[in-house]
């Protein structure tokens, strides 16, 4: 609808959105389906207006498409439990499109299912690669490691990251650079 990470929405139908809580204020922009809200969006200190009409979104978490020079392009919105689904479903198409090179783009993604990034992370990592490890102080707690079903071993891999990427994207981004499997470019993450 044109909303876009980091903007501000400053009023909703005309109403300013000062001191309301976050909850209060999905309960004004949410409504019945077909109907319209407009709100009022700070963008890099430019006001703007956008009316919306309200729908049921379905957003695929995982998308790909193929670039020039063999560049397989997967961007990853969000983890969830049809993420890995997906971006199998891009793996194969990248294999037989002979893909050779991939672009990895976690870009304002909050994150979302740890146990998808493990999956996701696998696909570039040996069985037993660590992906994420908890400790109390010096105690370790657990390690999650990579289950080996990794058909992009060894596959040069770029992922992109900003002051968007959080928690499940940030811990796939530093599984893969840790592990040597990729290259992470872009800004600071959450």
């Amino acid at each position: 609808a044109g909303v876009k990470a980091k903007d501000s929405i400053s009023t909703i139908n005309g109403q300013s959105t000062a001191g309301l809580s976050v909850n209060d204020a999905v309960d004004k922009i949410r409504g019945k389906k077909g109907t319209q809200v407009t709100l009022g969006i700070m963008r890099a200190g430019q006001p703007l207006t956008l009316t919306i009409t309200r729908d049921t979104i379905q957003i695929p978490t995982a998308t790909s498409k193929i670039l020039s020079g063999g560049v397989g392009y997967l961007q990853v919105s969000q983890f969830s439990d049809d993420t890995y689904s997906l971006v199998q479903k891009a793996v194969q198409s990248f294999r037989q499109a002979g893909v050779t090179k991939i672009v990895l783009d976690l870009r304002d993604n909050p994150g979302g299912e740890v146990t998808s990034a493990q999956d996701i992370a696998s696909l570039w990592l040996p069985t037993g690669a660590t992906i994420e490890q908890e400790r109390r102080g010096n105690t370790l707690v657990d390690t999650v490691q990579a289950t080996g079903n990794n058909p992009l071993k060894g596959m040069p891999t770029a992922v992109l990251v900003d002051g968007g990427s959080a928690s499940a994207s940030e811990i796939t981004a530093l599984a893969l650079r840790d592990n040597g499997a990729a290259t992470i470019i872009g800004e600071q993450s959450y």
